[in-house]
């Protein structure tokens, strides 16, 4: 695999990875976070105590943790590649 190749699949899993995180985020927000918001502050933690357990497993931690790294990956490279703009933040 090429320089060239290896820096593109780092950048694409760097997006694709960036995207399905913000999404969750999105989704998230608006779809789950109102439901316990309806309720008292006991069903509340409940709920989201139940979330967060429901969530803290291998694939999020994977997709959270990989999705880091290939953006820290990719952002080496572009710098490396002598790109250093595409790896600057602003």
């Amino acid at each position: 695999m090429t320089a060239t190749a290896k820096e593109s699949v780092s950048l694409m899993a760097a997006t694709v990875g960036t995207g399905l995180m913000a999404g969750l985020y999105f989704a998230f927000d608006v779809s789950v976070m109102p439901g316990p918001g309806r309720g008292d502050d006991q069903t509340y933690v409940t709920a989201m105590r139940n979330i967060n357990e429901a969530i803290d497993n291998g694939l999020f931690g994977l997709l959270f943790l990989g999705t880091f790294l290939a953006t820290g990956l990719a952002a080496s490279q572009q710098q490396r590649g002598g790109r250093p703009n595409a790896a600057r933040w602003g």
